[in-house]
């Protein structure tokens, strides 16, 4: 009966929450962001000319006085809304739904993901932080890339915890970490710093190897056997990843690198204002606070916040270590 409860409770905020997602979806859009260039991609990769977008955008980025964008974003997103332009072309509500399905698959990835960690009570509270957050909403009525990608790295990052950190088995030995690599390698498609995860994916594998070494074992010759199974099984994840990226590096046209040569342009002062920037940032998670009460209840959440990777750090440092390597980045990027 308790099982029962703690599933049927977060799939009825879940059910609430898809309700409010669509009840908020408008025709209309923020005309000041990345949407067209989206957009644009989508329509190439609908009609089967990804390279055209290419031909046609580069004259716009490389004759700029200043940096605009790369020739183009990573296709996983554009390659999700191309579904949705090719049956209803730039119909502004079939190409938001991408975005809002990716935020309630995210919801249900917190809802179930954190079944053994925390209690209903405590998960409910987790997902109605962000389900009924105007901040978020009102990003899930953008057509941009940030809610798949907030999906698909939480995944990531939560299959790490489970998969390397808490060595449980969702599949099979076998699927398990192939499907990690595969999870990884969508989260690259569609931004560039899912690579990331395979660095918080690295160190833990390493972090975990060096703890088993230092644990007593009773049986020597058992545990050789199990240290080259485990071998075998961490390289599934990057061998699986490699398998994914190789066929869409083949079918797509590079245009994300050229981002690389925004570091060109970074100085000390931008890393501060960077700094300063993604310091403040979080606050906006409280809207619709006015901002003064905004910035103290941010001020005190970040006690609890510490205190809570403190306590949690062993189970969760994978989730810590891709955090800490998402904030260095931006405060790196120009």
């Amino acid at each position: 009966m308790k099982r029962a409860t703690d599933s049927l409770i977060p799939i009825v905020l879940l059910a609430v929450a898809g309700l409010l997602l669509g009840c908020g979806l408008t025709t209309g859009h923020d005309w000041g962001d990345d949407f067209a260039a989206y957009i644009m991609q989508a329509r190439s990769v609908a009609a089967g000319d990804p390279a055209g977008f290419i031909a046609a955008n580069r004259p716009t980025i490389e004759r700029s006085d200043m940096p605009l964008g790369p020739l183009a974003y990573p296709w996983g997103f554009p390659v999700l809304l191309s579904p949705c332009y090719a049956l209803a072309g730039m119909n502004m509500l079939a190409l938001k739904s991408v975005g809002a399905v990716c935020f309630l698959l995210f919801l249900a990835v917190l809802a179930f993901g954190f079944r053994g960690a925390h209690g209903t009570g405590w998960r409910v509270a987790l997902v109605g932080l962000f389900a009924f957050n105007p901040f978020l909403l009102q990003c899930a009525n953008q057509i941009l890339s940030d809610l798949p990608f907030l999906f698909l790295s939480t995944l990531a990052a939560l299959f790490i915890r489970r998969f390397v950190v808490g060595r449980r088995i969702t599949v099979s030995r076998l699927a398990d970490p192939l499907l990690l690599g595969m999870v990884i390698a969508l989260a690259c498609f569609v931004r560039s710093n899912g690579w990331l995860l395979l660095g918080a994916l690295g160190v833990a594998q390493l972090l975990e190897t060096v703890k088993r070494r230092r644990t007593p074992v009773a049986d020597p010759a058992r545990d050789v056997a199990e240290a080259a199974g485990g071998c075998w099984a961490s390289a599934l994840p990057y061998v699986s990843f490699a398998a994914a990226m190789a066929p869409w590096q083949l079918v797509f046209p590079e245009g994300e690198s050229s981002h690389f040569a925004f570091f060109q342009n970074l100085s000390p002062r931008m890393v501060l204002g960077n700094l300063h920037y993604y310091l403040e940032l979080p606050a906006e998670f409280f809207q619709p606070l006015p901002e003064g009460a905004r910035r103290i209840v941010f001020g005190a959440s970040i006690p609890l916040a510490v205190l809570g990777a403190m306590r949690r750090r062993a189970a969760d440092y994978p989730l810590l270590l891709y955090a800490a390597f998402t904030v260095f980045l931006y405060v790196l990027w120009p």
